[in-house]
């Protein structure tokens, strides 16, 4: 692929992404409309997001997405998103761990959980005006594991 050319301009946007190494696609159809998802007909990793909000869920992914994304806010809190990273896991489902919109306060818990993640996108707090006091540490592209000062 040549410089400068989009993947809508080369007609044939899957190969595109796999020839610009994209690794993971996240939730490429409205929950409402993936079940005729397929992700082994991919190039790259396609992930549950909004189709994924509890552990049950997993079973009615099966075939569809072979990564989940595990928010704290949408799984139920810190003990449902290991337990979902868990059975993910040992049912071969890859993770990932995300976030939507926190502070540093709330995504340290995510930074734990994401021990167990292949992927990660906890840079939240970057964008915001004004973050707690103390936060969380990025070094470039890692973020830093939450103190105890930040979360016990």
């Amino acid at each position: 692929m040549k410089r400068g050319i989009s993947c809508a301009a080369s007609g044939d946007g899957p190969q595109c992404l796999a020839d610009c190494r994209v690794e993971l696609v996240e939730q490429p159809l409205a929950e409402a409309h993936d079940a005729g998802l397929r992700a082994d007909e991919f190039l790259f990793h396609i992930c549950a997001d909004e189709s994924f909000r509890e552990v049950e869920f997993l079973d009615h992914l099966d075939g569809r997405y072979d990564f989940i994304n595990i928010k704290l806010d949408k799984i139920g809190g810190f003990t449902q998103a290991l337990r979902a990273a868990r059975i993910a896991k040992e049912c071969g489902v890859g993770v990932m761990v995300g976030c939507a919109v926190g502070s540093s306060l709330s995504i340290a818990p995510e930074v734990m959980v994401a021990q167990l993640a292949t992927h990660a996108d906890l840079d939240d707090p970057l964008f915001l005006k004004e973050d707690v006091s103390p936060r969380l540490e990025y070094r470039e592209d890692v973020v830093c594991p939450p103190t105890s000062e930040l979360w016990g």
